[in-house]
């Protein structure tokens, strides 16, 4: 028995050993391990191709000179980094890139993983709670002490597998309280990044998956703000297989389609009043101006009072001015007609109440213009622009287009509300619709606007 037993190890390694390979990225020449694990071959080092959006670990900064345990960071005030310790690390723990770049960096027939494809790595070397142990180098991390007992935990691993899980820390600002940009826990944590992406509360879903020394707990799913894509993280690239070339295709046929159904249901329209074109839209049953209007009525405005920005992102308009501004045989959509238009394009994935949905944005919103990532795919060819709103903030983070509904209509005045500091009453509660870097819709249904403030319009024709 014994003697099976030995066999089927020294079998294993053998067959282990066959797993292992190199690669060499053209566009450099660097040449990497890589290692078959399971049905997947991984790079088996951290990617190291210098590119825009990516540091060595030190690169400009000043050394540490301690720990602040109440900030989470490294206190810096020693020299800088000498340019042969960079490259050091660079060597060693590879490069650190911003989500953005990540995304792209990978050479090509390789690509940054998902979350789907770090679970089933977990998978095949015997589940998360093993994952830490087995895939980290056995030497380079740094040991750590259990807070309860004062025992002393172990950093390196086993590299069963030959992974070799190295810990290259990150750079930016979001662990750090005060906002400062710092490299932090080089020897100490990996943060490796992921595809993958959950918006509807501003989060990257397991954008990044963190291991650091000592806890011997596995890897730990990290939800990153998406106002911290700008942080710096290492990056394991996958090398492309069938099922993966599968969903490439199916998202190119799909593209494909999307784009000849915008093509078919293109237009123009001319507003008489001023000799504008406005490109329009077909989706579903209804037609939409495909840009938001830009006629010049009075109290009107455009954002920032620059009229580039009302050639670019139309003007904006109080709310009983825009009640009455859409051309002849056009007009301004109900709040029903802006739900109609939600579950159109959100398809089977379309939530029950449209003001909840959190994937609309990501479909209508333009392919560029919005910040922070905001971008959408314009799908459907409505192309929705980030114009701001009257009081002048948030153009190229957040577009707001009015409702025709309201809570009361004029001439009569609403009769009034009651805060803290008294009754109100005057001005009309109106109805908008919203969108801004994430990826949902967010309606008057959660807060309203006063009718004074001015928003963008969209009309869709009668």
């Amino acid at each position: 028995m014994k003697k099976v037993i030995i066999l089927l190890v020294l079998f294993s390694a053998v067959v282990f050993a066959q797993q292992k390979g190199s690669f060499t990225d053209s566009r450099d020449k660097k040449t990497y391990k890589t290692v078959k694990i399971g049905n997947q071959t991984w790079m088996a080092e951290n990617l190291n191709y210098a590119v825009k959006g990516s540091k060595c670990y030190g690169e400009g900064e000043l050394k540490g000179i301690g720990y602040d345990e109440y900030k989470n960071r490294t206190i810096y005030g020693g020299p800088k980094y000498k340019p042969a310790e960079i490259q050091a690390y660079c060597n060693k723990y590879g490069r650190l890139y911003d989500w953005e770049t990540s995304k792209s960096v990978c050479p090509a027939g390789w690509h940054l993983p998902a979350i789907e494809e770090w679970n089933a790595l977990y998978d095949a070397v015997g589940g998360k709670e093993t994952a830490e142990k087995v895939l980290k180098s056995k030497s380079g991390w740094n040991d750590d002490t259990d807070f309860n007992s004062g025992k002393k935990i172990f950093g390196n691993g086993e590299d069963k597998f030959g992974f070799a899980m190295l810990p290259g820390g990150s750079y930016g600002s979001c662990s750090d309280v005060e906002g400062n940009n710092y490299f932090s826990f080089i020897n100490s944590c990996g943060f490796f990044v992921s595809s993958s992406i959950y918006n509807s509360a501003g989060y990257l879903h397991g954008a990044y998956y963190t291991v650091c020394s000592g806890g011997g707990s596995g890897f730990s799913d990290y939800d990153s703000h998406k106002d911290c894509v700008w942080d710096l993280f290492s990056v394991r690239c996958l090398q492309d297989d069938a099922n993966y070339v599968a969903k490439l295709e199916a998202i190119a046929a799909d593209t494909k389609a999307a784009v000849a159904a915008v093509k078919a249901n293109s237009g123009t329209f001319t507003d008489s009043r001023d000799g504008k074109s406005y490109k329009t839209i077909k989706i579903g049953k209804q037609t939409w101006l495909a840009e938001n209007l830009n006629y010049n009525a009075k109290d009107s405005k455009c954002y920032d009072k620059k009229p580039t920005n009302c050639d670019k992102y139309g003007r904006l308009y109080d709310w009983e001015t825009a009640i009455k501004v859409c051309p002849g045989g056009w007009h301004l959509p109900s709040d029903k007609e802006w739900d109609e238009l939600v579950r159109f394009a959100d398809g089977a994935n379309g939530t029950e109440i449209a003001c909840e949905s959190e994937t609309v944005g990501k479909y209508l919103k333009a392919k560029s213009g919005w910040n922070n990532l905001g971008n959408g795919e314009d799908k459907f060819g409505f192309a929705a622009l980030p114009g701001g709103s009257g009081n002048f903030n948030d153009i190229g983070d957040r577009g707001e287009w009015w409702s025709n509904s309201s809570d009361c209509s004029p001439p009569n005045p609403c009769m009034g509300y009651l805060s803290s500091e008294g009754i109100h009453s005057s001005e009309y509660f109106s109805h908008y619709r919203g969108m801004n870097k994430y990826e949902g819709i967010y309606c008057s249904q959660t807060g309203y606007q006063y009718s004074s403030f001015l928003h963008s319009i969209r009309c869709v024709q009668d």
